[in-house]
């Protein structure tokens, strides 16, 4: 196989995996927008547990912990640029215009 190319089976699960971050991005989006969730708060309790885990040997596949670290690296992202929005140059679309911005 060319390098590069993913098998058939390669891309349903890298669509598989792009969809369940996504999906981790927006409930995310939604628990810090209804202040269930501090922004950056899940990133940092994803990164605690990774860290127990691994402390603990032969708990947790390498394989999970690579997927619990893109899943925590790209919900960090989603934190970093849900604070940075206004800078960025875009929003998430605030239900009341009025409230303020944390």
């Amino acid at each position: 196989m060319p390098k590069g190319k993913l098998s058939s089976e390669g891309e349903v699960m890298a669509a598989y995996g792009a969809a369940m971050v996504a999906s981790f991005q927006i409930l995310i989006n939604c628990l810090e927008e209804s202040d269930a969730l501090f922004p950056g708060q899940f990133p940092d309790a994803l990164r605690v547990y990774v860290e127990m885990v691994k402390s603990r040997k032969g708990d947790v596949s390498d394989m999970t912990l690579a997927v619990l670290h893109d899943i925590r690296m790209a919900t960090l992202d989603s934190s970093f640029a849900r604070e940075h929005e206004g800078a960025l140059g875009f929003t998430w679309g605030h239900k009341d215009k009025n409230r303020p911005h944390r």
